[in-house]
């Protein structure tokens, strides 16, 4: 019987601690004093994280941002050309 009433007092101890940290979190979130947790915010960074790539993914997909990355392509390469350019102009000096 003993052994029942130590069994029985851990599975108490064990879920009022459970029901204290939660209320403490709850506390701490409700007023903003959430500390970093890393274990515990890892399913709300993950779901934040895919919907970011998701909207990053549609935004891509349009039109007008699929010709203005080739655009900045273009003047990225007309950049490198002109110093090229530049560089072959400095040692032909030489």
């Amino acid at each position: 019987m003993s052994i029942y009433i130590l069994i029985v007092q851990a599975y108490l101890n064990k879920s009022l601690m459970d029901k204290f940290n939660d209320q403490k979190r709850e506390l701490r979130r409700t007023f903003g004093w959430e500390e970093y947790n890393w274990a515990e915010n890892f399913g709300n960074f993950a779901r934040k994280v895919d919907k970011l790539i998701e909207f990053k993914e549609e935004i891509e997909r349009l039109e007008v941002i699929k010709k203005a990355i080739e655009v900045q392509k273009l003047s990225d390469l007309n950049r490198r050309k002109e110093q090229v350019e530049w560089e072959i102009k400095k040692l032909e000096e030489k």
